[in-house]
């Protein structure tokens, strides 16, 4: 009888003809930048060495496994064990992340993980099967583990290997709760909220209403607040206003725009505005925060 919890998406081999790869090997790079690199096309290929999670959060590829082509539904999280000749075409801009992890630090999440889960040697697409709140983690993870790529000393060195360790935790764990018989119900809930987030992200609106952006994604205002305060304990109108708080951080860390071009980027009525709104949010002035990061 089949193991009900097998994923069939890992596996870790090992052999003396092998060459060696540091415990503490940590590579990721986004998939613009793996787009630009290749000219659109990543030729066949193996790591006979390494794992390689590929991380994708819109675009359009055909993606080859073993040769075969494979169909793709975004946002998914492709994993390719050690091994596997695979290939990509980018046929536009794509959006996420390519990493690539030592057998050790796959062997770490792996020890990590309930002793029924099974693990074969095939590459996995998965897409529905890991919730958008999941998905969500597993971006920021992504993003914090590239701003850290930088870094050359040991200690960092170790930071990144960990945090390509609870990166693949997080998606394996996604994957272990889609087994669960209330999956459906919880992924389509959180499904608008991911909806919700991406658009407010894509298009940092102080104008916008929450009441078009539930009109986008099909449901009423009322159950997209709903939805926010079971998932995150928060209305709709604050998650916006968080979003919004986070990019004018952002540009006042990041760039020489001033407060008053700032607000108008940001679509306030006047910098004022934007003023009041930072101060609430944040407990600064926009000045203030400026200076004390400087």
């Amino acid at each position: 009888m089949e193991n009900p919890y097998s994923i069939q998406n890992i596996s870790i081999q090992s052999g003396d003809d092998r060459e060696e790869v540091s415990p503490f090997f940590t590579y990721i790079e986004t998939l613009e930048r793996n787009n630009q690199k290749n000219d659109g096309k990543v030729k066949s290929h193996n790591h006979s060495n390494l794992f390689q999670v590929t991380i994708i959060e819109d675009g359009d590829i055909s993606f080859y496994a073993e040769g075969k082509e494979h169909r793709i539904d975004y946002p998914c999280v492709i994993l390719i064990p050690e091994g596997k000749h695979h290939s990509i075409t980018y046929h536009k801009p794509t959006h996420g992340f390519m990493m690539l992890m030592s057998p050790e630090s796959v062997n770490e999440s792996l020890n990590q993980l309930p002793a029924e889960f099974i693990f074969s040697h095939k590459t996995s697409i998965v897409s529905e099967e890991i919730a958008p709140y999941d998905f969500e983690d597993i971006l920021a993870l992504c993003r914090s583990l590239h701003h850290k790529m930088i870094q050359k000393d040991r200690g960092s060195l170790v930071i990144k290997k960990n945090y390509s360790v609870l990166t693949l935790l997080v998606i394996l764990n996604s994957l272990r709760n889609a087994l669960k018989p209330n999956f459906k119900e919880k992924y389509a809930e959180s499904s608008y909220l991911y909806k919700y987030k991406k658009m407010i992200r894509e298009e940092v609106d102080a104008g916008g209403k929450v009441a078009n952006y539930a009109k986008k994604i099909g449901i009423t205002p009322t159950h997209l607040n709903r939805v926010c305060q079971q998932l995150v304990n928060k209305s709709a109108l604050e998650i916006m206003h968080d979003n919004i708080a986070l990019e004018a951080k952002k540009h006042l860390m990041y760039s020489n725009f001033s407060v008053s071009e700032i607000a108008n980027i940001l679509n306030f009525k006047d910098p004022s505005h934007f003023s009041k709104f930072f101060k609430k949010n944040t407990g600064k002035s926009p000045k203030f925060f400026k200076e004390s990061i400087q």
